[in-house]
């Protein structure tokens, strides 16, 4: 074998080791208990840990305390408890338990990102004359609340150090902590590792939780037989959700679904596990169509709907190209899934590869719609089709005007604009300046010309002209192209052909901005991309007009270096 081959193996062992599932305990607070028993958690048995919860008994705890208090590094102060126990140790007769603290444990969260405010722990360490010792898990907690920590460190009474767990040596602690809101990212190959399972018993335990945002997604290079869908259980209930928003998750999935004779999936089970008339506010990469059937017509109380395109395994967006027989029923039931719904006061629609049909759309929702969305990647079924003049999908001027007409009262609007010729389409800025109380308007460009290629300066393959052709040439950008300039005139012209100047918002794209793209390994034969655009622009207070570009954070290292060495 030869030396770079053992290299490579020997990084490909420490990556996958550092990134095995880590042992965790778990805090057996009562209501955990009676949720996991004395089962195990990776492998690692649960202990009793005594946990300062919202409804601890202060008194009591301030007599039982001793030289170690546990503080809940939760996804809020208020909630996690940590607010409780630092007004306990605030309190008049308290003194005695301040004096007797020298070291502070950090608990995590089962489920959720802890927040970055954690004001009730630099309260503690001001108040605790012999504090040694704080000591927190490297995986959970982030690095720039224990770097102010330490920057302030000289300012706090007596002197402490901060320990690192989480190893291989020693494991996590963690507690259920029911928030109103729970995000969850559960990136597989990374430390995150496996979140859904511990979502799940998060959400049992918890009825008071309202909204729950979950994203799935291969994020590191281990890849294993993963969970892509809850584990459900029979009879278990989540809490009554007002807000839902998921990314990735597998909804035809079969998981877990051995307790019962009548064949089942993850649409089934939770169906049955909540309320789902009480939802106001749903947001899915595209579902399936086992979804829109099982649910049209049962969200009586949505009012707000995000249609996006699918998530792909490393968490990549992909639009819905396909255009047969069977793509454009799936299509139908969509529009037949969204009229179904009670009035929408916000409607966003994107990745479905073609218009759905708005005319009976906008006769169920027009009315009582405030903002929409209807957006479309530029390119996405240009390479699916192989037709390389393929354009997305645009609105034309009569389905604009029907746009206005049926959605009288539409504040905020967002829409695919095609423009030809080397011109900006005035007659469709002139049609949007007609919607009577529109005062937020996005607009999005195509980036490249889709009839006029050139060949990139570098090619990374053979210097051959069929290769070159192939693999090294990009499009020329759309002209003319969106700049300060005329993002500003395009901005007052807008205001001003506008009855009443309602426009105070005007973003505008060209290309596909901030898109995620996930990982995995790619070879890239040229790195000189066009790089998308954006610019904001928005009316002060006094009439003044402004216009802002901002750059998309992946390409900016790219024009430092560039520029650097061009410098050079």
């Amino acid at each position: 074998m030869s030396k770079p081959s053992r290299m490579l193996l020997l990084l490909l062992f420490v990556c996958c080791y550092a990134l095995r599932p880590v042992d965790t305990y778990i805090w057996s607070t009562p209501h955990l208990q009676k949720l996991i028993g004395n089962t195990r958690v990776s492998g690692v048995a649960t202990r009793p840990l005594t946990l300062f919860l919202p409804t601890t008994n202060c008194t009591r705890w301030l007599k039982n305390s001793g030289d170690t208090i546990v503080y809940s590094y939760g996804i809020s102060e208020k909630s996690s408890g940590a607010r409780a126990l630092r007004d306990c140790l605030y309190r008049e007769g308290a003194e005695d338990s301040r004096e007797r603290v020298r070291r502070i444990e950090l608990a995590y969260p089962l489920a959720g990102r802890p927040s970055l405010e954690q004001q009730s722990l630099f309260d503690l360490v001001q108040i605790l004359p012999n504090l040694k010792s704080i000591s927190y898990d490297i995986w959970q907690a982030d690095p720039r609340v224990f770097n102010a920590l330490k920057k302030e460190q000289s300012k706090y009474n007596g002197s402490w150090t901060l320990e690192k767990t989480g190893n291989y040596q020693q494991a996590s602690r963690v507690y259920v902590e029911c928030s109103d809101s729970v995000k969850v990212d559960s990136a597989y190959g990374t430390q995150d590792g496996n979140a859904i399972d511990p979502l799940y018993k998060t959400l049992v335990a918890c009825p008071t939780t309202t909204s729950l945002s979950l994203s799935v997604h291969q994020g590191g290079c281990v890849i294993g037989n993963d969970p892509w869908s809850f584990k459900w259980k029979e009879g278990d209930r989540f809490p009554n959700l007002e807000d839902l928003t998921l990314s990735g998750y597998r909804w035809d999935s079969e998981r877990g679904f051995d307790w019962s004779t009548r064949r089942k999936s993850s649409v089934d089970a939770w169906k049955a596990a909540m309320d789902w008339s009480l939802l106001k506010r749903l947001d899915l990469d595209r579902p399936p169509n086992s979804f829109l059937e099982a649910f049209r017509g049962q969200l009586h109380s949505l009012n707000s709907l995000v249609l996006r395109p699918r998530w792909g395994f490393w968490g990549d967006e992909d639009t819905f190209c396909a255009s047969d027989e069977a793509a454009g029923e799936l299509r139908e039931n969509y529009t037949t899934f969204i009229i179904a719904l009670s009035p929408l006061r916000e409607l966003s629609i994107s990745g479905m590869g073609e218009l759905l049909n708005m005319t009976p759309i906008l006769e169920a929702h027009g009315p009582s719609l405030q903002a929409l969305r209807i957006h479309e990647f530029e390119r996405d079924c240009t390479y699916e089709s192989g037709n390389a003049t393929l354009i997305r999908p645009f609105f034309n001027l009569a389905q604009i005007e029907e746009i206005n007409t049926a959605a009288p009262n539409l504040q905020s609007l967002s829409l695919d604009v095609y423009r030809s010729a080397n011109r900006w389409p005035t007659t469709i800025f002139k049609a949007l300046t007609a919607f009577p109380n529109l005062s937020h308007l996005t607009m999005y460009f195509d980036l490249e010309d889709a009839w006029r290629k050139t060949r990139t300066k570098r090619c990374y393959l053979r210097d051959e002209d069929s290769i070159w052709d192939q693999y090294c040439t990009v499009h020329e950008l759309m002209q003319p192209i969106l700049n300060q300039t005329s993002a500003e005139t395009i901005f007052h012209d807008l205001r001003m052909d506008q009855p009443g100047m309602k426009i105070q918002n005007l973003t505008m794209y060209a290309g596909d901005f901030e898109r995620r793209e996930g990982g995995g390994l790619r070879y890239e034969a040229h790195d000189e991309y066009n790089r998308p655009m954006r610019y904001d622009c928005w009316a002060e207070e006094d009439g003044m007009e402004r216009c802002k570009g901002v750059r998309e954070w992946k390409f900016i290292y790219d024009e430092l270096e560039g520029d650097a060495w061009e410098d050079d």
